[in-house]
């Protein structure tokens, strides 16, 4: 129990570091979208596409140690999850895109 609760407490520690690093950066991050989607506002996009997009924007931009590939797929894996019947293709296309123009890291 002593172990999975230091286990749960590094996680939330991991995470609350990446929300923060996210949110530092949402304005560029919504820039980098709005470029690519026709007519973007952020609160058009449903909340959680929104923050899957950004979230995976991040990685693909910021993290050098994230291959862009892994970074869209792990986006995918979340939004399919929770978000509606098409946000994979959403997110997909808009993650891809940037990628391609970001340069592709593997």
């Amino acid at each position: 129990l002593k172990d999975a609760h230091v286990s749960v407490s590094a996680l939330r520690t991991e995470v609350e570091a990446l929300v923060s690093k996210v949110s530092a950066k949402q304005e560029s991050l919504d820039e980098a979208i709005s470029a690519v989607v026709e007519n973007y506002s952020p609160e058009r996009i449903d909340p959680i596409d929104r923050c899957v997009l950004r979230l995976g924007l991040y990685e693909i931009l910021f993290c050098d140690d994230v291959p862009n590939p892994v970074a869209i797929n792990e986006a995918l894996d979340i939004v399919k999850l929770y978000g509606t019947t098409d946000s994979h293709r959403f997110v997909n296309g808009i993650l891809d895109k940037i990628s391609k123009q970001s340069g592709e890291k593997k």
